[in-house]
C-alpha cells in the first residue's frame, strides 16, 4: 500500500465516519499527538509559572463548554467542516485555547491585571457566537440533568464538611464535573434510549444496569483524587492531573446534555 494510500484510508476518509472511523493506527497517533501536547502545555504552564488554580479552571471553563457545543453542532449538522469533526476538532480547539491563554497572560502584564479575567470573557464571547446556531428542542431531559447534577453538587458540598481534606474546593469541582457526565450518561440511557459506546461502562450495563454509572463514577474519581493528594508531592502536577480530570469528564458530560437537549 503505497503511503498516500494508507493516509487517506487510515486517516482521512475516518474523519468523514465519526466513532465508526477509530482504527488502530489514527488512533495511537491522535493518543501520541495528545500526550506530546498535554506534556509540552505543561513545561510551559510550568515555566510561565500560571498557577493550576482556581482562576485557571475558571478562564479554561468556556473553552471546556466550546467543545461541547461545537461537537453537538457537529453531530446535528450544523456545522459541516471536517475542523469540527473529532478528533480534529478536540487539536484546534485545544491549541486555540492554549493560545488564548498565553495571549490573555502578556497582555494581563501589560494591563495590570489578572490573565483569567481577560481569558474568561472571550471563551465566553466566542462560546456566544457558536451558541446562537443551537436549538434547545427538549427541555425536559435537559432539566433533568440539571436537578440530578445540583443534587450530586450538594451532596458533595455536604460531604465535604466531613472529608475536608479529601473533598477540597478544587476537588469538589473535579467531582462534580464528574458526576454531570454521570448524570447526562444514566439519564440518556436509562430515560432516553441512548447507547453507552465505551467498553467497560456498556459492559456493567449490561449486567446492573445504567444507574451503576452514578456510585461507579463516583467512589472511582474520589479514590482518584485521594491518591494524587496523598501519593504526588509536586502541587503544580497534582493540579495539573485534576484539571485533565475535569476536562475529559465535564467536556463529554457537556455533549450529551446538549446532544439530548436538541434531539440530536
Amino acid at each position: 500500500m503505497a503511503l498516500q494510500e494508507f493516509i487517506n484510508t487510515y486517516f482521512i476518509q475516518p474523519l468523514y465516519m465519526g466513532s465508526a472511523g477509530y482504527n488502530v493506527y489514527n488512533t495511537i497517533t491522535y493518543a501520541v499527538i495528545l500526550a506530546v501536547a498535554v506534556f509540552a502545555i505543561y513545561k510551559l504552564l510550568k515555566k510561565l509559572e500560571i498557577p493550576i488554580d482556581r482562576n485557571f479552571f475558571i478562564a479554561t471553563l468556556p473553552f471546556i463548554f466550546l467543545g461541547g457545543l461545537l461537537r453537538t453542532l457537529q453531530d446535528a449538522g450544523v456545522l459541516r467542516s471536517v475542523l469540527f469533526v473529532a478528533p480534529i476538532l478536540y487539536i484546534t480547539e485545544f491549541a486555540f485555547a492554549f493560545i488564548v491563554l498565553v495571549a490573555s497572560f502578556y497582555s494581563a502584564k501589560s494591563l495590570n491585571t489578572q490573565y483569567w479575567k481577560i481569558m474568561a470573557p472571550v471563551g465566553v464571547i466566542i462560546f456566544g457566537f457558536f451558541a446562537y446556531s443551537y436549538r434547545l428542542v427538549y427541555p425536559v431531559p435537559f432539566t433533568q440533568i440539571l436537578v440530578l447534577t445540583g443534587i450530586f453538587v450538594i451532596a458533595i458540598y455536604s460531604l465535604s464538611k466531613i472529608l475536608p481534606t479529601v473533598l477540597s474546593n478544587l476537588n469538589q469541582w473535579v467531582l462534580s464535573g464528574a458526576m454531570f457526565d454521570a448524570a447526562s450518561t444514566v439519564i440518556g440511557v436509562a430515560l432516553y434510549g441512548y447507547a453507552e459506546k465505551h467498553v467497560l461502562p456498556s459492559f456493567l450495563f449490561g449486567i446492573f444496569g445504567p444507574w451503576v454509572m452514578i456510585p461507579l463514577k463516583f467512589f472511582v474519581i474520589l479514590i482518584a483524587l485521594w491518591a494524587i493528594d496523598k501519593y504526588e508531592e509536586d502541587e503544580f502536577f497534582r493540579n495539573f492531573i485534576k484539571f485533565a480530570i475535569l476536562t475529559v469528564t465535564l467536556g463529554p458530560g457537556i455533549r450529551n446534555t446538549l446532544r439530548l437537549a436538541m434531539g440530536v
